[in-house]
């Protein structure tokens, strides 16, 4: 059976990208580290690449990880016209609401 990444995990490849570290990476994402790594573990056995190296700067994007990443950036933007162009705020929403008990 094939695998598929899910949205969460194709987000943190993103995020990597831009970061090059795990742990910010995951803080971005309101992800634990730990969970951030067993993503990427997932994510490197989907795509059987290692996706990110360690290096003295941080993580290393592989040519697979900037191929995926491309794609992905590319499927997302295509997404963007389905989405409120303003975000919904809370506190700006008027509404009475009746209580029967």
């Amino acid at each position: 059976m094939t695998e598929y990444p899910s949205l969460v995990e194709l987000r943190l490849l993103q995020e990597l990208f831009k970061e090059s570290n795990l742990t910010a990476a995951a803080a971005k994402l309101s992800l634990t580290t730990p969970t951030a790594s067993h993503y990427l573990t997932h994510l490197r056995n989907i795509f059987d690449d290692r996706l990110f190296i360690k290096a003295k700067n941080g993580l290393v994007p592989t040519s697979r990880a900037e191929e995926v990443v491309e794609k992905v950036n590319a499927a997302c933007l295509r997404l963007r016209p389905l989405f409120p162009k303003k975000p919904f705020v809370f506190l700006k929403f008027h509404a009475r609401y009746v209580l029967v008990v």
